[in-house]
């Protein structure tokens, strides 16, 4: 079903009005695959917490939700191909919080985190509005063809025919956020980093650290969205109300994407400059990020291993890296992006893919369960969503996640936020942790209105 849309009207418009319902999710990718979704009405809902979690056997939240996804289209009687090529025509969306790494290895600290903990979230969706880029009108999908995907086609129809431009944010400011360690502590982690990394333990790790601050009364954490939006869009940009949380993402990385043919495509960031104040200043910026020795051996690090990642549930001879430290300016901040495809081997499914590559290499580091380990040390907070992996598992076969950085969780009245990088044998502390100050300063500034 084509809805026309209105003149200027874009998805996060049609949100607005339903952006507090719980499990409403608004993936606002059109710049980084092409559509958007809006995802309303869960027909289920999953939640898989760290006590849930089989020691005994790993990947079990994944083999869990597999079997819930696939029980669920056999009650509908079966996925029903549709007519139309968007990847995502219903199946699982939601979030994978950074600490699901502890169902497939075994990682210091677990005990240390309440069991409670939501590690993965989802919603199984059987309608769908997608807004591809560039088009006049939005496309509203179902799996199948029943009275309650009729009701829910109907609803979201009725939110693209009505939707006006959503009303401008809320200017009231958030206290200033405050850092959890001090910069000596944060230097003094990245000392310990390089220092592990001359001993021969890894080759290098993302070390971050985390920003607290409140919600006042009269902002809401959609009015952040809208903030952050507006003054750093991001390709994979997204706002999820989960029952426990909302995530307000700007994130500029896709983590892993996998088509229903089965192609593989990850898009590891790795290596930041700010952007200049002047055209001269971030040409000399941009510059000097595509020559540094450095941070380009960062980003290869983080390919070869995504490489042998994927290479676990790919074809054999099909991994390529089709880019390498290629510069990709975004909002605040330069980046030097790789692309690594493959093609999924025919015994695989995209969540074993998924699985394979979790957490993702450019969050972690190399060796990647060392530097988990590491990280687990020198990190005082557990990361949840930040670092995870945000998107959708289709009933066609096809997924795509971002890497939820750039990331602020809203709790009750309470908001955090995490911003790191990527520590090497020639790093320097300082100049790290400057660099976590820049990739936070959007964040920071949509909450406290502060200028650049």
């Amino acid at each position: 079903m084509q809805v026309p849309l209105g003149q200027d009207i874009r998805p996060v418009d049609v949100f607005a009005p339903v952006a507090s319902e719980v499990f409403a999710q608004l993936l606002d990718w059109q710049a980084g695959c092409g559509t958007a979704y809006l995802l309303l009405d869960p027909d289920e809902t999953l939640t898989i917490t760290l006590g849930d979690l089989d020691p005994a056997r790993a990947g079990s939240s994944f083999a869990r939700l597999q079997h819930a996804l696939d029980a669920w289209a056999t009650r509908h009687g079966g996925y029903q191909t549709t007519d139309t090529a968007l990847p995502f025509t219903g199946g699982a969306a939601g979030m994978f919080a950074y600490e699901l790494a502890y169902d497939l290895e075994r990682l210091p600290g677990r005990g240390d985190l309440p069991a409670h903990t939501p590690v993965l979230t989802v919603g199984f969706y059987d309608a769908v509005a997608a807004f591809p880029q560039g088009a006049d009108h939005a496309v509203i999908v179902s799996p199948w063809d029943t009275d309650k995907t009729r009701a829910k086609r109907t609803r979201l129809r009725t939110l693209i025919e009505t939707a006006r431009p959503a009303t401008a944010p809320s200017t009231i400011a958030c206290p200033a956020p405050s850092a959890t360690v001090s910069p000596d502590d944060y230097r003094a982690a990245v000392a310990r980093v390089i220092e592990l990394i001359h001993a021969g333990d890894i080759f290098q790790a993302n070390l971050t650290q985390r920003f607290d601050t409140t919600l006042p009364r009269g902002l809401t954490a959609f009015d952040i969205y809208q903030r952050l939006a507006d003054r750093t869009p991001a390709p994979f940009a997204a706002f999820l109300t989960l029952p426990d949380r909302q995530l307000v993402s700007s994130s500029p990385e896709r983590f892993l994407s996998v088509s229903a043919d089965g192609h593989i495509r990850t898009e590891p960031i790795k290596g930041t400059r700010p952007r200049g104040a002047t055209p001269d200043e971030d040409t000399r910026l941009a510059r000097e990020l595509s020559d540094s020795p450095k941070d380009r051996a960062e980003n290869v690090m983080i390919v070869d291993l995504l490489r042998n990642d994927i290479s676990r549930v790919a074809q054999d001879h099909s991994v390529k890296v089709e880019a390498l430290c290629e510069l990709h300016s975004f909002g605040n901040v330069h980046h030097l992006v790789s692309t690594v495809t493959g093609t999924l081997a025919r015994d695989r499914s995209a969540l074993e893919c998924l699985a394979a590559c979790f957490p993702g290499g450019s969050i972690t580091g190399a060796p990647k369960v060392r530097a988990m380990e590491i990280i687990r040390e020198l990190e005082p907070h557990p990361r949840g969503a930040y670092c995870g992996a945000l998107g959708f598992i289709g009933l066609s076969g096809a997924m795509d996640m971002s890497i939820p950085i750039r990331t602020l969780t809203v709790s009750g009245e309470t908001i955090t936020y995490h911003a790191g990088g990527g520590i090497v044998a020639d790093s320097d502390p300082q100049a790290e942790y400057d660099e976590t100050l820049t990739k936070a300063s959007a964040m920071r500034r949509a909450l406290t209105g502060e200028s650049a």
